[in-house]
């Protein structure tokens, strides 16, 4: 349990400090369905990473444990894909910036949001929770810890 408390929170911390999710969360709440839209929008986040972690224990669980209880080199080799395709993102995310920040654009999405349905908004969290290029590895990388620690489903 202590591995596992020790990889999940950075992980945790890195999915938390997106700059859209964070965006989106001040936006909602003062479109004119706030209140539905809020909830509707922290669900649909929630299952998005829900659903993403539990594609995890095909790839960990207790049956990829080595000979010492330690995860299988598969989890430390897909974990480590997962950091450098994190690495070219960050690269490609450094190169196609605004070369002048007065220059940068509030997303379309975000000019439309308070003409969101609710549907529309659980969707959008959805595609900003397991679809993004950086919540999505970091979240499978978080399932793969935990399901290839061994710990029983209750813990």
């Amino acid at each position: 349990m202590g591995e596992v408390l020790g990889h999940v929170p950075g992980l945790a911390a890195g999915g938390a400090a997106s700059p859209l999710p964070i965006g989106a969360v001040i936006i909602v709440p003062a479109t004119p369905r706030g209140r539905v839209n809020g909830l509707v929008f922290v669900t649909g986040w929630v299952v998005g990473l829900s659903v993403l972690g539990a594609v995890m224990p095909a790839t960990g669980g207790k049956g990829s444990a080595g000979a010492h209880g330690q995860p299988a080199d598969r989890v430390g080799a897909f974990k480590l894909a997962l950091g450098v395709a994190l690495v070219l993102f960050a690269v490609r995310l450094w190169r196609h910036r605004p070369a002048d920040a007065t220059q940068a654009q509030l997303p379309q999405w975000m000019a439309a949001i308070d003409r969101f349905t609710p549907v529309k908004i659980f969707l959008r969290a959805l595609l900003l929770s397991a679809g993004n290029l950086k919540n999505a590895p970091l979240t499978i990388a978080a399932a793969a810890s935990i399901s290839s620690s061994g710990l029983p489903a209750g813990a």
